[in-house]
């Protein structure tokens, strides 16, 4: 979620008005997070909010990456009526999604259409523009046509283990290695809740969580 504090940080801020309950300037959110943890550079670099996930991502060296792109791309002011939470980031900023290197941006989630309609095809329009694919989401007319959707079936067996790099927190709004104590908070929650689907996760001497099925 690169929008409201994360994207006043960046290089081109863009408009950080928000309809809120509470807070009315996406500022206010870095202004807590300097509060909470220490003073954050402004502006930073477009690789600064990934902290360490970049150097992650090197040394795991995936086929493919996947991003959900929870924000519109957008200088649209038309905020979804009804919505508590509206998430947007400066076009000019893509570049700090761009650092990252994905392969496909999903935009199937629930800030897509943050900035309705308009938004929406300003997001589609900057990421095309940008080299950058994006999936989940689309003009309604080149929705409907025939071979635009795409079905992908992952098939899980026994005993088959799936590794889940060093898990990242996020701290003067970039990602950092968590702790080992909140690691381990991590790996006991998703231990607890894989029990029943005959699973077990456990915490490797480099801070790596394994999921394995029994």
């Amino acid at each position: 979620m690169l929008g409201r504090g994360v994207d006043q940080i960046l290089p081109h801020p863009g408009d950080p008005t928000l309809r809120e309950r509470y807070i009315q300037d996406a500022v206010t959110y870095v202004d807590l997070a300097e509060a909470a943890n220490g003073r954050i550079p402004r502006p930073v670099g477009f690789s600064w909010p990934w902290g360490d996930a970049l150097r992650v991502l090197e040394e795991a060296a995936p086929e493919v990456r996947v991003v959900n792109l929870e924000t519109s791309v957008t200088q649209s002011d038309d905020f979804a009526a009804g919505k508590a939470v509206n998430y947007r980031m400066s076009p000019a900023n893509l570049p700090c999604l761009a650092v990252a290197r994905p392969d496909a941006c999903v935009l199937a989630n629930n800030h897509v259409m943050d900035f309705g309609r308009r938004g929406l095809e300003e997001t589609l329009d900057v990421l095309a523009g940008a080299g950058l694919r994006s999936v989940g989401a689309g003009r309604v007319r080149r929705a409907k046509r025939p071979g635009d959707v795409a079905v992908v079936s992952i098939h899980w067996g026994s005993n088959w283990g799936y590794w889940i790099p060093r898990e990242q927190r996020a701290r003067r709004m970039r990602l950092q290695h968590a702790s080992q104590e909140d690691s381990e908070w991590l790996r006991t929650v998703l231990d607890r809740a894989g029990r029943n689907f005959g699973s077990r996760v456990d915490l490797e001497p480099d801070g790596t969580l394994a999921l394995q099925w029994t």
